[in-house]
This record gives structure tokens, C-alpha cells and sequence, in this order.
């Protein structure tokens, strides 16, 4: 009962007062609809008080220009020609991929050697005449004398376990685990 003499005097006055007052109720049902109330209130003196909505003025579209459609001419050629060129660069590398799977050779394979060094710790770092440079691991425990080096001419590159490579080495029959070096 009291809320609704709130609400009442709400609607006689100000926008504001009529707020404040919903404020110091106590329930919150009653808080609410006092709320609502103010609500209601404050909507219809906004609806009689505001001015009719202004016709929509729309303007005509902009006329199109010889630039623009210069421009527009351009950017569709730029376009057409960055889709061509894109095409060219896959081509590209779609042939650079089939040469270089080409150029590798399957395992086994026999290649020429051009140069055979000995490191610090006796490792064998040996260059073929594909350009390949291999290097014997350093797990690798297979020894070879520097005496032996003018024999070794030709070498047999294999597959090994997990993906290693062994490099037999014809003339001396040794056989060394080795990895191509980048």
C-alpha cells in the first residue's frame, strides 16, 4: 500500500524525484515495480515532448568518374597479373621439388670420391663428386690409416637402422656410419 502512494506521488512529479523516491523502498518487489512505474512515467512525457522524426534525406549516388573507373581498370589488371604470377611461383616450385627429388639418388648408390680428410680426432670427412660432403659420426669407432688414403677412390653410400646412412669404402673394405652433411 505504501508503494503505491509512492508510486503516486512519482507520477506527479519530476523524472527524477520520482526515481529517487523507488530508491528508499524496502522490498524489492515493490522497489521494482515503483521502478516500473517511474519508468512508465518519464517514457510518456519523453514521447509527448519529443519532436516528430525528420524525413530521411537520401542521397543520390556519386556520379562515377573517368578516374575511378581508371583506377578500378588497374587494380583488376594488378590483380590478374599477382594470380598469374602466384601460378608461375607454385610451377616454380613444384618443379624445383620434383628436380631436387630427382637429383637424389636412391640408396644404394656409388659415387666418386674427390677429396677424403682426416679431422682432429681421426674422423673421416669425405667429398663425392655430386658435391655431397659426408661426415663420419663421431660414435662411429671405425679407424682408417691416413696411409691408406691414396686407395680410396669409390664409395658406396646405404641405407642403415633408424634412418642412418653407412658409407662402404670399396678398396678397403671398411665400412664407416656417416651423415650428409647440410
Amino acid at each position: 500500500m505504501l508503494s503505491l502512494l509512492i508510486a503516486a506521488v512519482a507520477l506527479q512529479t519530476a523524472p527524477v524525484d520520482a526515481y529517487r523516491a523507488c530508491v528508499d523502498v524496502e522490498d524489492s518487489l515493490e522497489r521494482l515495480r515503483c521502478f516500473d512505474a517511474a519508468g512508465r512515467e518519464d517514457k510518456g512525457r519523453r514521447q509527448v515532448a519529443a519532436p516528430a522524426p525528420a524525413a530521411k534525406v537520401v542521397a543520390p549516388p556519386p556520379a562515377r568518374s573517368a578516374e575511378l573507373d581508371q583506377a578500378r581498370r588497374a587494380a583488376e589488371a594488378a590483380d590478374e597479373r599477382a594470380r598469374a604470377a602466384e601460378a608461375e611461383l607454385a610451377r616454380a616450385r613444384q618443379q624445383a621439388r620434383d628436380a631436387s627429388r630427382a637429383a637424389k639418388p636412391s640408396f644404394p648408390y656409388d659415387a666418386v670420391v674427390t677429396e677424403l680428410r682426416f679431422g682432429t680426432r681421426g674422423k673421416l670427412t669425405v667429398r663425392l663428386d655430386n658435391g655431397e660432403i659426408w661426415d663420419q659420426l663421431d660414435s662411429d669407432s671405425t679407424t682408417i690409416s691416413e696411409s691408406r688414403r691414396d686407395r680410396v677412390q669409390r664409395v658406396t653410400i646405404k641405407r642403415a637402422a633408424l634412418g642412418g646412412r653407412r658409407m662402404e669404402i670399396e678398396p678397403l673394405g671398411r665400412t664407416i656410419r656417416v651423415r650428409l652433411r647440410d
